[in-house]
């Protein structure tokens, strides 16, 4: 048949698009082909064009591959290979390359929402698995797990190597969230964010600890037996409140400092809150004379 073709003069090599995550590259594609060279085309034009290795614990196959409507402009399962011609596109549910996809979204809204451009609710970053993927190994045969009298065509996804590809894909791309932000941004989003780094979070469970300590003094030296009309400098209530006090304040000017609206923070009821907080234990000092005297 290829004999005949070159005979005519009629070429059996096209040129389509496959598209896969956020990216879409150009690639020569044989009219004989099968699904087998879909699949090898891509992994030489997203891997080894690219100089990496195709995970072997990924999976693809035919369902893993949807072409572009013409007309319409949607992707669809299910269609003949040799529909597949020139100019044609391929979309690839490629959980690797999904996750870059995700990767940089969430770069780029986190950057979105340090400089706060665009709507609020724009902000949240939610990682979407790549629910369409099919892995062939974790496919489970049998009805056992299937309703009765239903069959369910439905891909099984393995939530661990998302995951896996998720993180795999932030060591290919070297995306490190805080390599773009300045000493103040970072400072903001570890005091605001105690999800974006471990530090972060041991640093919001210690203030909410210490919270918790403060109040609980404070009601106690209340009590008849440890209430002190007159507090000296001294005494281990006022040391232990002081300490506290401290604490809270740092945090409290680190924010205002770092803050990337600082004329609009104090437009958030609970900064107000914690100005009022410490504010008294200060106004009490200056007007006790001043500043806490050395041992």
């Amino acid at each position: 048949m290829e004999t005949l073709r070159k005979a005519a003069g009629v070429s059996s090599e096209v040129h389509i698009f496959l598209a896969t995550g956020n990216r879409m590259k150009r690639v020569k594609w044989h009219k004989s082909g099968t699904f087998a060279d879909l699949l090898a085309a891509h992994k030489k034009a997203f891997y080894t064009d690219e100089g990496r290795e195709f995970p072997d614990a990924v999976k693809l196959d035919d369902r893993s591959f949807m072409l572009r409507d013409r007309e319409y402009g949607v992707a669809y399962e299910g269609f003949a290979i040799g529909e597949v011609d020139q100019g044609r596109v391929v979309e690839v549910r490629d959980p690797v390359m999904e996750a870059e996809a995700e990767v940089a979204a969430a770069e780029a809204r986190m950057l979105q929402a340090d400089l706060q451009l665009g709507p609020e609710d724009y902000f949240t970053v939610t990682p979407a698995s790549a629910r369409d993927a099919v892995f062939s190994a974790d496919v489970q045969t049998g009805d056992a797990d299937k309703p009765d009298g239903s069959e369910s065509n439905e891909p099984v996804v393995d939530e661990k190597l998302q995951k896996e590809s998720i993180e795999w894909a932030k060591r290919m791309l070297g995306k490190d969230p805080l390599q773009a932000l300045d000493f103040r941004e970072k400072t903001w989003r570890f005091l605001d964010d105690p999800s974006s780094s471990p530090w972060a979070l041991r640093f919001t469970m210690f203030m909410l600890a210490l919270i918790v300590f403060s109040t609980a003094t404070f009601c106690i030296e209340t009590l008849p037996q440890y209430y002190e009309h007159e507090m000296a400098f001294t005494s281990k209530w006022f040391i232990m409140e002081a300490s506290c006090i401290a604490c809270f304040t740092l945090e409290f000017l680190l924010r205002l400092w770092s803050t990337p609206k600082r004329n609009e923070y104090f437009n958030d009821t609970m900064n107000c809150v914690d100005l009022v907080a410490i504010l008294p234990f200060w106004l009490e000092l200056i007007l006790a004379g001043g500043a806490i005297p050395g041992p």
